[in-house]
């Protein structure tokens, strides 16, 4: 016969890997606010490079610009790399989450099934 303990790790592990999933999914809304921001970065860095053309690539300005673009595109690349691996982790918790309900399912089906046997109910 199982223990109550069992029953309350189950639940236990449940509840943290839901909070593990919030968390997962507020870090996954700020990076892809920030993606926005960097992709806005980035298109008005590539309207300013086309006014610069005029002046000259190899201008003060345009340097700055070059590396103003190269700057935005490595971090979002960077962002892009960290919410692929937050993706895999939140599908991860999620196929947790599944798995431990359908335990927590089972064992409360296997307890009332044995109080109907020894004829408590």
């Amino acid at each position: 016969m199982t223990d109550d303990r069992g029953e309350l790790d189950l639940t236990k592990r449940v509840e943290e890997l839901d909070k593990s999933l919030s968390i997962a999914l507020d870090i996954n809304d700020k990076y892809q606010r920030e993606n926005v921001v960097l992709k806005k970065r980035a298109q008005e860095a590539e309207g300013e490079n086309t006014i610069i053309k005029g002046i000259g690539n190899n201008s003060p300005e345009m340097r700055a610009l070059q590396a103003r673009v190269k700057e935005a595109e490595e971090i979002n690349k960077l962002h892009q790399e960290l919410n692929g691996k937050l993706q895999t982790r939140l599908t991860e918790v999620e196929a947790d989450n599944k798995i431990l309900s359908k335990q927590i399912s089972d064992h409360i089906k296997n307890k009332e099934d044995l109080i109907r046997k020894a004829g408590l109910q």
